[in-house]
């Protein structure tokens, strides 16, 4: 909520993202794992910024994430 409530406050020439609350649902599985792979470009780009990269989260595109798996291979 307070993401949320940062995001409105301090970005208040964006428009609204409708998906904000299941974006930061998403998130909260992130307490088990490492890496979150998304192609979302809006708010849950930032709030993953403001709130999983500082604990050494890892966000992929799906692109990103399939040339990271196929140099493990």
């Amino acid at each position: 909520m307070i993401c949320m409530m940062d995001h409105a406050v301090n970005r208040t020439n964006e428009k609204i993202d409708l998906n904000a609350q299941a974006d930061l649902d998403l998130m909260t599985h992130l307490l088990h794992a490492d890496v979150l792979v998304s192609n979302e470009t809006g708010f849950l780009k930032h709030a993953f910024g403001q709130i999983w990269l500082p604990q050494g989260k890892v966000l992929f595109t799906s692109e990103q994430f399939a040339a990271h798996i196929s140099k493990m291979v």
